[in-house]
């Protein structure tokens, strides 16, 4: 008897639904979430249903001496492709896109809590562009937490790393809410080849060795898409 063993990781697409602004996750119905999810999986031209995050044993009806022992999983890191540049980025989060306004914006929402608000500009921008536009965003930006009545608002020099291949331009804007819990907010503007983009990130303080790796990694990520 034949044995085949095959592992399969699955990229699953985002669930988006129109609302105001940004879309949210679809819900499910009640007990939905106890559902198992179903794949249909091909092999050599045969047809499978299979349920995702199990080992199953799959006989061939072709040829009954065949059998296939096969799991199916959502990988932990997943890719986002936009416009002119793609990413990485580590589950458990959810991405939502801009539905009214710019389609190149999407916002990654982590479990930990975390945010990163990512646009793509399309096309290359020069060092000087770089920093105008980081000039730009991090005062719009620091202007919306002191319209949120966030008090302490500080920020930091600019200044720049490397991402990659990529060079960002960067600030950090420190602030606290009205229970007195200190956030900061990272702000880049990203360029590589044949891309920039922008990047607002935002935590709690308490959570930043948990966060900065993960936001380390996205950044990293970022490349022109082919």
């Amino acid at each position: 008897m034949l044995r085949a063993v095959i592992w399969l990781v699955c990229l699953a697409p985002i669930a988006l639904v129109p609302s105001r602004g940004y879309a949210q996750p679809i819900s499910l119905p009640p007990g939905g979430a106890d559902q198992p999810v179903v794949y249909e999986l091909l092999i050599n031209g045969e047809s499978f249903l299979v349920e995702g995050n199990r080992v199953v044993q799959l006989r061939s009806e072709q040829d009954p001496d065949t059998e296939y022992e096969v799991a199916i999983r959502l990988a932990p890191t997943q890719q986002y492709r936009m416009p002119t540049l793609r990413f990485t980025y580590e589950r458990p989060a959810i991405l939502e896109r801009d539905t009214e306004g710019d389609h190149n914006v999407v916002r990654l929402v982590h479990e930990l809590g975390f945010t990163m608000l990512i646009h793509d500009l399309g096309g290359m921008i020069d060092e000087e562009a770089q920093e105008q536009a980081l000039d730009i965003l991090a005062e719009s930006v620091a202007d919306s937490f002191r319209e949120m009545d966030a008090r302490e608002v500080r920020m930091g020099q600019s200044h720049s790393r490397q991402f990659g291949n990529n060079t960002g331009h960067g600030t950090i804007i420190r602030y606290r809410d009205a229970e007195g819990l200190g956030h900061t907010c990272l702000v880049y503007v990203l360029a590589g080849d044949n891309f920039s983009a922008t990047c607002v990130i935002q935590y709690l303080d308490g959570d930043q060795e948990d966060v900065i790796p993960r936001v380390r990694k996205t950044l990293d990520s970022f490349q022109a898409v082919p």
